[in-house]
């Protein structure tokens, strides 16, 4: 997985346990859907969105939902920035 994120350009500093290209994105982590609809009708000038650690009530991970923020990777190596804030339901 290690050539992967090279090839997609995934910082050090987010790499997770979970990693897809979609339309020329990177998604890093448990980023929840609503951040891809939103990655993909936007179309911003992103490298690609992650979620650090592994958020508990996140898709696939057990324990209360707890509110977690998707940071957004810019295409021109600019400083990451919260995307969304996700708040589970």
């Amino acid at each position: 997985m290690d050539q992967v994120k090279e090839r997609l350009k995934v910082p050090p500093s987010v790499r997770a346990c979970h990693t897809a290209e979609v339309d020329g994105y990177f998604l890093e982590g448990h980023v929840p859907i609503d951040a891809v609809r939103r990655l993909l009708d936007e179309r911003p000038p992103l490298a690609g969105l992650a979620v650090a650690g592994m958020p508990l009530g996140s898709l696939g991970m057990g324990g209360l939902p707890e509110p977690y923020d998707v940071m957004a990777i810019p295409r021109d190596g600019g400083d990451m920035y919260v995307y969304l804030s996700f708040k589970p339901d």
